[in-house]
Protein backbone atom coordinates (compact mmCIF):
# COMPACT_ATOMS: atom_id res chain seq x y z
CA UNK A 1 0.00 0.00 0.00
CA UNK A 2 2.86 2.39 0.73
CA UNK A 3 4.18 2.00 -2.82
CA UNK A 4 0.82 2.97 -4.31
CA UNK A 5 0.61 5.96 -1.97
CA UNK A 6 4.03 7.12 -3.18
CA UNK A 7 2.83 6.99 -6.79
CA UNK A 8 4.58 3.75 -7.72
CA UNK A 9 2.46 0.78 -8.84
CA UNK A 10 3.17 -2.43 -6.95
CA UNK A 11 4.38 -5.31 -9.16
CA UNK A 12 1.83 -8.10 -9.35
CA UNK A 13 -1.05 -5.89 -8.20
CA UNK A 14 -2.73 -5.90 -11.62
CA UNK A 15 -3.20 -9.67 -11.69
CA UNK A 16 -4.20 -9.77 -8.01
CA UNK A 17 -6.89 -7.14 -8.53
CA UNK A 18 -8.19 -8.86 -11.68
CA UNK A 19 -8.46 -12.18 -9.81
CA UNK A 20 -10.24 -10.43 -6.92
CA UNK A 21 -12.82 -8.80 -9.20
CA UNK A 22 -13.37 -12.11 -10.98
CA UNK A 23 -13.86 -13.95 -7.68
CA UNK A 24 -16.23 -11.36 -6.20
CA UNK A 25 -18.28 -11.21 -9.39
CA UNK A 26 -19.32 -14.84 -8.84
CA UNK A 27 -21.10 -13.71 -5.66
CA UNK A 28 -22.81 -10.67 -7.20
CA UNK A 29 -26.07 -11.42 -8.99
CA UNK A 30 -25.99 -10.39 -12.66
CA UNK A 31 -22.42 -9.08 -12.56
CA UNK A 32 -21.76 -8.36 -16.22
CA UNK A 33 -18.53 -7.92 -18.11
CA UNK A 34 -19.19 -4.16 -18.00
CA UNK A 35 -19.67 -3.96 -14.23
CA UNK A 36 -16.55 -6.08 -13.70
CA UNK A 37 -14.55 -3.91 -16.11
CA UNK A 38 -15.63 -0.69 -14.40
CA UNK A 39 -14.80 -2.08 -10.96
CA UNK A 40 -11.34 -3.26 -12.03
CA UNK A 41 -10.66 0.01 -13.84
CA UNK A 42 -11.42 1.97 -10.67
CA UNK A 43 -9.20 -0.29 -8.55
CA UNK A 44 -6.31 -0.13 -11.01
CA UNK A 45 -6.49 3.65 -11.38
CA UNK A 46 -6.58 4.02 -7.60
CA UNK A 47 -3.44 1.86 -7.44
CA UNK A 48 -1.67 4.13 -9.94
CA UNK A 49 -1.92 1.75 -12.88
CA UNK A 50 -2.88 3.10 -16.27
CA UNK A 51 -5.87 1.05 -17.41
CA UNK A 52 -8.46 1.24 -20.14
CA UNK A 53 -11.95 -0.21 -20.40
CA UNK A 54 -12.59 -1.37 -23.96
CA UNK A 55 -16.10 -1.96 -25.27
CA UNK A 56 -16.56 -3.85 -28.50
CA UNK A 57 -19.34 -5.32 -30.60
CA UNK A 58 -19.78 -8.39 -32.75
CA UNK A 59 -22.55 -8.69 -35.32
CA UNK A 60 -22.29 -12.31 -36.43
CA UNK A 61 -24.07 -14.58 -35.88
CA UNK A 62 -26.02 -12.04 -33.78
CA UNK A 63 -25.33 -8.67 -32.19
CA UNK A 64 -23.32 -8.88 -28.97
CA UNK A 65 -21.36 -6.40 -26.90
CA UNK A 66 -18.47 -7.11 -24.55
CA UNK A 67 -16.27 -5.11 -22.18
CA UNK A 68 -12.71 -5.89 -21.13
CA UNK A 69 -9.81 -4.18 -19.37
CA UNK A 70 -6.35 -3.51 -20.75
CA UNK A 71 -3.39 -2.55 -18.61
CA UNK A 72 0.24 -2.20 -19.65
CA UNK A 73 -0.60 -3.34 -23.18
CA UNK A 74 -2.32 -6.59 -22.22
CA UNK A 75 -5.87 -7.70 -21.57
CA UNK A 76 -6.24 -8.43 -17.85
CA UNK A 77 -9.99 -9.08 -17.56
CA UNK A 78 -12.58 -10.34 -20.03
CA UNK A 79 -10.04 -11.24 -22.68
CA UNK A 80 -10.94 -14.83 -23.54
CA UNK A 81 -12.82 -13.88 -26.69
CA UNK A 82 -11.99 -10.24 -27.43
CA UNK A 83 -10.71 -11.10 -30.90
CA UNK A 84 -14.21 -11.49 -32.27
CA UNK A 85 -15.28 -8.02 -31.11
CA UNK A 86 -14.62 -4.77 -32.93
CA UNK A 87 -13.63 -2.11 -30.36
CA UNK A 88 -15.98 0.87 -30.52
CA UNK A 89 -15.17 2.75 -27.32
CA UNK A 90 -12.22 3.15 -24.94
CA UNK A 91 -12.35 4.70 -21.48
CA UNK A 92 -9.02 5.74 -19.95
Amino acid sequence: MAAAAAGKPRPGAVDELARAVNAVSRCVPRATCLTQAIALHALLRRSNHGAQVEIGVATAPQFEAHAWVQCDGRTVLGGASTGRYTPVWTWD
